[in-house]
């Protein structure tokens, strides 16, 4: 039995795949396996995938698309380690962050997820900030409180066993699963990141979609609410449902209005900024700071929040 279970999911991987995968199998720790769900990936993904001549390898060719939930729980469902690990297709890994995440986990028996900060790469593979995370338990639970996530999801390494006490992902969630999933874990035991950027984050034009980007909000609120069903009730299975019906029922096909297209590509502007602020490249903060002011100048609210991440301000 491997030590480790890498998952991932890939949909039309391409230009991304081969770096991600040869991160993985480059570790410091070769004790892994390596599950790959292909979702019927309509470009050159299978070639790539099937290049690779490593024993580690366990990869699934699916005929017809699922999403990725649906795929990254097929994943689960084969996975043998008790140490499960997240990848995704157009990131990477630094050689020694399995090692690394492994040697914490064995060491902390009652922490349950692990991340890892993150160095944001662009689409050459410039290093262009850092994301770094909140370390303890005790500060990842107060972004949770604030409603906010705090993980890079393809960072994160938990142990396989808490999936018989929470179940896997929902399937429900298609932009939003790890949050969800994440509060439950968080509600049976104790997570983490590390502060070490052992993952690259890459930040791309085609990893968002508008619909997606709203789907996610959508979702981000639902696992809220989930959340506090469960803190009420112990259980959210009958609201979980209904959300689930609400996100399909909205989203089978949302076109956004002009607002709402301005509004995503200011957050998605802002949120670069942000990361640049973290990373003290105040330049190159302006800049997509001023890039977002084109897309939304006339937001209040929008810009009272940009205001609080300018230093001294």
């Amino acid at each position: 039995m491997p030590k480790v279970s890498v998952v991932m999911a890939v949909y039309n991987g391409l230009p991304y795949l081969n770096d991600a995968v040869e991160s993985i199998l480059r570790q410091t720790m070769t004790d892994f396996e390596f599950i790959i769900i292909n979702d019927a990936s309509a470009d050159q993904t299978s070639e790539i995938l099937h290049q690779f001549n490593d024993p580690r390898l366990r990869i699934v060719d699916l005929e017809k698309n699922e999403g990725q939930t649906a795929c990254l729980n097929r994943g689960l469902k084969m996975a043998t380690a008790p140490f499960v690990a997240r990848q995704d297709a157009d990131d990477r890994s630094k050689p020694n962050r399995l090692a690394e995440q492994v040697a914490f986990l064995e060491s902390n028996p009652d922490y349950l997820l692990l991340g890892t900060a993150g160095e944001l790469i662009d689409d050459r593979d410039i290093i262009t900030g850092i994301d770094r995370k909140p370390v303890t338990d005790q500060e990842v639970r107060a972004v949770f409180a604030g409603h906010d996530n705090c993980f890079f999801h393809g960072s994160v390494m938990f142990r396989r066993e808490v999936l018989d006490k929470i179940g896997l992902y929902r399937e429900g969630f298609r932009n939003s699963q790890d949050y969800d999933m994440w509060l439950r874990i968080a509600e049976i035991g104790k997570v983490a990141n590390l502060p070490e950027p052992l993952y690259q984050y890459r930040l791309h034009a085609g990893q968002m979609t508008f619909t997606s980007y709203y789907r996610m909000k959508a979702e981000w609120k639902l696992a809220q609410e989930l959340a506090e069903a469960r803190a009420a009730k112990g259980d959210d299975s009958a609201h979980y449902e209904a959300g689930a019906r609400a996100l399909q029922d909205r989203f089978s096909d949302f076109v956004p209005t002009p607002q709402e297209r301005r509004r995503a590509m200011a957050e998605l502007w802002r949120g670069k900024g942000v990361a640049y602020m973290n990373s003290k490249k105040y330049p190159q903060m302006l800049y997509c700071l001023f890039r977002a002011f084109l897309w939304e100048p006339d937001n209040p609210d929008f810009w009272r929040g940009v205001r609080n991440h300018i230093p001294g301000l």
